[in-house]
């Protein structure tokens, strides 16, 4: 089975003739296809793999990588579902209410006890190889923030306080931890930023410091934004171009914290 465009409009847009409507389309392709694999609400979503040497969770790998790919495959879906509520609240795939589906997963994910929580940063630690300090689930925070601003009256806004408590608590966790000397800065950003946001305390200056000096000039150079995977130029261009969703207020503050996290 595959995607066809039917009916495209090559005069709004020449590359693909793909409109709103079928972008629509597209996610719902798409996320029908991803929910072949859930048998019942309470399911994470883990695709079938075809192969365990390379890709992970291998058979004798950590728990923490089993964790990470149930992460992977919560976040990087809802990154489709979460445009398709923002369009269609009551949208369903595979029988199941999206809106449903996303709101019980995330509340699982971030609660200790349950089947599918996710670990905390603290509890990946004692697991992790010599030297490793940056995760995996540092990625996915961040998917799960811009999910939940794109759609965020569809689910965030449906949470009791408790519940958003709970949750942001989690992403406060991987958002305030160690990350990579590179384009990882942005996950953390994007992570603090949506805690800002909704009232959540964060490290103003930790925020500051993982900002590169270029972003301060009106006119970022053309590198930065091509820079790196096709994913960190689309984080890039919602931080540059939907400011007020996602960039902190002006409290950030100077303290240099950015970098100086330890397991301790």
């Amino acid at each position: 089975m595959k995607f066809t465009v039917e009916n495209p409009d090559e005069k709004r847009s020449p590359y693909t003739g793909m409109t709103r409507e079928h972008w629509i389309g597209i996610s719902h392709f798409f996320l029908e296809g991803i929910f072949e694999h859930v048998e019942k609400l309470e399911d994470p979503i883990v695709i079938l793999r075809h192969e365990t040497k390379v890709s992970y969770p291998q058979p004798d790998g950590p728990k923490w990588r089993i964790a990470a790919e149930r992460f992977e495959g919560l976040a990087r879906s809802f990154l489709i579902a979460a445009p398709l509520l923002h369009n269609e609240p009551e949208a369903a795939a595979g029988g199941y209410s999206l809106k449903e589906y996303y709101s019980k997963q995330i509340l699982l994910s971030v609660t200790p006890g349950t089947p599918n929580y996710l670990l905390r940063v603290e509890e990946i630690f004692p697991e992790a190889q010599e030297g490793e300090m940056a995760f995996q689930h540092t990625c996915e925070c961040a998917s799960l923030v811009i999910g939940l601003s794109i759609c965020r009256e569809v689910i965030w806004e449906n949470y009791t306080k408790a519940e958003k408590d709970r949750i942001a608590d989690y992403l406060s966790n991987f958002g305030h931890s160690y990350t990579g000397h590179h384009n990882w800065r942005l996950f953390n950003m994007l992570i603090l930023a949506f805690l800002d946001r909704e009232g959540y305390p964060i490290d103003h200056g930790m925020m500051r410091d993982h900002a590169p000096p270029e972003w301060g000039s009106p006119r970022p150079p053309f590198s930065l934004i091509t820079r790196g995977t096709a994913g960190t130029a689309t984080a890039i261009y919602l931080i540059i171009t939907v400011r007020g969703p996602f960039m902190c207020t002006d409290r950030c503050g100077t303290s240099g914290t950015a970098m100086k996290r330890s397991r301790t």
